[in-house]
């Protein structure tokens, strides 16, 4: 190929989330917790739950709709769709196909994605690397969740974390404004265990057993998945500050994968960034999972945060284990 590799861009976002909160009187009431406990573990005071009639697919198409109306593009002009998600409508067909019939961008591939929470990140860098070889010019990056749903609302160490909601960008060629100049991902499936929806594949199939022991909900060993998240974070910035040759103070906000608020703190004060730069809306929304950074995103947008020349640090991380990070120079 004689084509010379492209840069890529964010040139549009959108982000949605339900109508229904649930604030942590909910559990007070129905568990042995207290407000305190709640907001002094994880920082969160609400969250966001699916209605009833509502779908991980009908946030993602609702964000998704934004995003194409803030880049002033049509649903033609998409060519492809990648959906990070743990929570599909249902196992096939992917509910990114489903999005894609839902905009009527009718001339676009479309696939789901399962990374977890770094599900967003590890799209991101599958689109920029697809834009910079020729293949596709524009492409909708979403992550969507619909978390509650497979939630064990009597185990107070999961229950009180998860939210639903949907986050996205639009990527296309940009040489100068709001440039990708960096996205590395990674995986260790040692640490699977620790963080997992067990039951409902192949490993386990949907039986009387597997419903009554609650394994088609969230499982997570707080402890290690804490610890690890930490770790694997605060690594993986100070191994891209090295790579690109960057400080921690050429970093003008950082957006990591909202987990819970200790985590986010302590990744902070461990890189030694100051905290104002930290976007964290978890105190609102909860963990939205592959959501939570697009919707960060997308909000900081929204607010006019960013200017020419910032620059913006993703960080994830998520079960698999899976992690990543992003680097956008505005």
């Amino acid at each position: 190929m004689d084509k010379y590799i492209r840069s890529v861009g964010i040139k549009s976002s959108g982000y949605w989330f339900p109508e229904n909160i649930i604030t942590n009187s909910y559990f007070t009431q129905t568990t042995d917790v207290s407000n305190e406990w709640i907001l002094g573990r994880t920082g969160i005071s609400k969250r966001r739950k699916l209605a009833d009639n509502e779908s991980t697919s009908d946030l993602a198409f609702k964000a998704a709709k934004i995003a194409l109306d803030h880049a002033k593009i049509a649903p033609d002009d998409i060519d492809l769709i990648i959906l990070a998600t743990s929570t599909p409508d249902m196992f096939f067909p992917s509910t990114a196909c489903i999005v894609q019939d839902k905009l009527g961008a009718s001339k676009a591939a479309a696939f789901d994605l399962s990374a977890a929470c770094a599900g967003f990140v590890y799209g991101i860098e599958i689109g920029c690397n697809m834009i910079a070889s020729h293949l596709y010019d524009n492409i909708i990056v979403i992550g969507a969740e619909g978390l509650t749903r497979f939630i064990n609302w009597e185990n107070k160490e999961t229950s009180v974390l998860f939210g639903d909601g949907a986050g996205c960008v639009i990527l296309s060629p940009s040489e100068n404004e709001r440039k990708i100049i960096y996205c590395k991902t990674a995986s260790d499936g040692s640490g699977a265990s620790i963080l997992n929806l067990p039951a409902g594949g192949t490993r386990l199939v949907t039986n009387k057993e597997t419903i009554n022991n609650k394994l088609h909900c969230i499982h997570m060993n707080g402890k290690e998945t804490y610890k690890s998240c930490i770790r694997r974070m605060t690594d993986n910035i100070t191994e891209t500050l090295e790579k690109l040759n960057l400080q921690i103070s050429d970093i003008d906000y950082l957006i990591t994968h909202q987990a819970n608020k200790r985590i986010i703190e302590a990744v902070a004060s461990k890189i030694k960034i100051h905290r104002e730069k930290v976007h964290m809306n978890i105190t609102y929304l909860g963990n939205t999972a592959a959501a939570s950074i697009p919707i960060g995103l997308a909000e900081c947008m929204e607010q006019n945060k960013f200017k020419s020349g910032d620059m913006i640090l993703l960080a994830t991380f998520g079960a698999g284990l899976t992690w990543g990070t992003c680097v956008i120079k505005w």
